[in-house]
């Protein structure tokens, strides 16, 4: 499976990193993990965000490992905008790791980034402890951390959700 990891800070993307072949191995799942690191601000001049769009179109997984991100700019969405035209996985994901200081389930970044996903058919993944050292980003069931998953859209014939009444759901919930 291949994942990009864009992030703002190289132990945000080691600590990504680690985590995505602990999940796999937790699982006991046969994944080989094709991990692409790109810095967020390298997504932005239109020569580099082409490449990392080249290496983006095939991914299984984008996760946005940051410290900080209020809110998704400009130069961002139109490089998932594009992303999400070309993409060639149909059923790819977005993920996105808080720093642990900000309410991830209300900052607009993330409520921006669970409505891109639904409106292009993407699951969404969010979390918000974020700690790089002690605490794993994504949650160890056995600590009862949290994390929330925000499904694509409902299948034509169904209605889909008219709010984020479920944006907040965790895991253990």
């Amino acid at each position: 499976m291949k994942a990009l990891i864009i992030y703002d800070d190289v132990s945000r993307a080691v600590n990504t990193n680690a985590i995505l072949h602990r999940v796999a191995h937790r699982a006991d799942m046969a994944v080989n993990w094709d991990i692409r690191p790109w810095r967020l601000n390298m997504l932005k001049p239109p020569a580099t965000a082409g490449l990392a769009l080249r290496d983006a179109v095939d991914a299984h997984l984008i996760v946005f490992a940051v410290r900080r991100i209020n809110k998704l700019h400009v130069w961002l969405m139109n490089w998932l905008e594009r992303w999400a035209t070309l993409r060639q996985t149909p059923d790819a994901a977005l993920a996105l790791v808080g720093d642990g200081t900000s309410k991830a389930s209300t900052a607009p970044a993330t409520v921006a980034m669970a409505r891109f996903a639904r409106q292009n058919g993407l699951s969404f993944f969010f979390n918000n402890h974020g700690e790089t050292h002690d605490k794993p980003a994504f949650p160890d069931a056995s600590r009862n951390e949290e994390i929330s998953y925000v499904s694509p859209p409902s299948p034509p014939g169904r209605p889909a959700p008219n709010s984020f009444a479920h944006f907040a759901w965790g895991i253990n919930e």
